[in-house]
């Protein structure tokens, strides 16, 4: 709240993503650092499956579970490929985003609240109104030319993760056993 009042919120976020990310690093490169903001949560335990006799209710039941079967999917992609972002996992990738931030946050630090407040707003404008526009009529473009797309379309999930690996062990295990 201090930080808020006196102008520093966006610098305290910054210099909080900042510390998480280099946390992140060195978690990374093998140090054994143990602190979370978030804590730990235990899996639910399912409860018990009733039959249904009816078969529209089994049919309605069953549409709204593959709905929302998909919609939680959508999200867990997402989730994953902000973890693996945060975590270090394409390190050319991540390491943009971290000298992305130290920029904010030193601009953040040395430009009046208003001036980077209506900064923020006309580019966010135009990013919104203009360019998200000519790239939504223009998907060759967008392929082409729009770096967070193309960034969040590179970055893994865990299942691709895990093919990558495999992949990798067994052409390792091949050229082994040649």
């Amino acid at each position: 709240m201090n930080a808020a009042w006196h102008g520093w919120a966006i610098p305290m976020f910054l210099f909080l993503a900042i510390l998480r990310l280099s946390l992140n690093y060195l978690i990374a490169r093998g140090w054994r650092i143990q602190w979370s903001i978030v804590p730990e949560v235990s899996e639910p335990m399912e409860p018990p499956k009733e039959d249904l006799t009816v078969s529209e209710k089994f049919q309605l039941v069953l549409d709204v579970a593959q709905k929302a079967q998909n919609i939680f999917g959508k999200m867990a992609d997402v989730l994953e490929k902000i973890k693996n972002l945060f975590m270090w996992v394409q390190p050319d990738i991540t390491r943009k985003l971290y000298i992305c931030l130290w920029v904010a946050f030193i601009i953040s630090c040395v430009l009046p609240y208003k001036l980077m407040g209506f900064m923020m707003g006309v580019y966010a404008g135009i990013k919104f109104f203009i360019i998200d526009f000519m790239f939504k009529s223009c998907p060759k473009l967008r392929d082409k030319y729009d770096t967070p797309y193309i960034v969040w379309n590179s970055l893994p999930t865990d299942p691709q993760l895990k093919e990558r690996t495999n992949a990798t062990v067994s052409r390792r295990l091949s050229c082994i056993e040649k």
